[in-house]
């Protein structure tokens, strides 16, 4: 059977579109690997430092969420930033920092959630843990963070800069 021309040029164009659509997310799909894959040497090559400052911040997370002032806290907003930086899907985005923002919560029942806003609105939630339970915390925050947004936070508690942040969560 003879194909007309234009039928044999159309069938051509669209699989050369599909293949280069192909192409594409396999591109995309290596990129990703190699991002995790450099992202699990980061953390092992700093495997020690990122669980000091993994079990610091959880030693804090927990000690606020039983005291008395962080219930009366979450009495009042309910669910406080202990710490904002500028990161989006899991990676520091510096070049962003107006519209896209990491946030990390903790709720009255102790959960702690990693949060990704965009433009304020929330984009996505992580559940790391109970506030209350050191050990899968530790465990949680070092294995889910980025190794920067992990050693930020703790440096922020250490600091006394996480107050800001809680401070600014309050209604004004």
């Amino acid at each position: 059977m003879e194909f007309p021309q234009n039928v044999r040029e159309k069938l051509s164009r669209l699989l050369r579109k599909r293949k280069t659509e192909r192409d594409a997310r396999r591109q995309t799909k290596l990129e990703e690997r190699k991002k995790r894959r450099e992202l699990k040497a980061l953390r092992e090559s700093r495997k020690e430092e990122l669980l000091n400052y993994a079990r610091a911040l959880a030693r804090w997370l927990r000690e606020f969420a039983v005291s008395e002032e962080g219930r009366k806290m979450f009495a009042v907003c309910g669910r406080p930033h202990v710490f904002c930086a500028s990161f989006w899907m899991g990676l520091p985005s510096p070049d962003s920092a107006m519209t896209t923002l990491a946030t990390l919560e903790i709720l009255k029942d102790t959960k702690v959630f990693y949060c990704e806003r965009y433009k304020g609105n929330l984009s996505r939630e992580t559940f790391l843990g109970f506030a209350i339970d050191d050990g899968k915390m530790v465990h949680a925050l070092f294995s889910k963070l980025h190794p920067e947004y992990l050693e930020q936070a703790a440096k922020a508690i250490e600091s006394g800069e996480a107050w800001r942040y809680i401070e600014n969560s309050l209604p004004r």
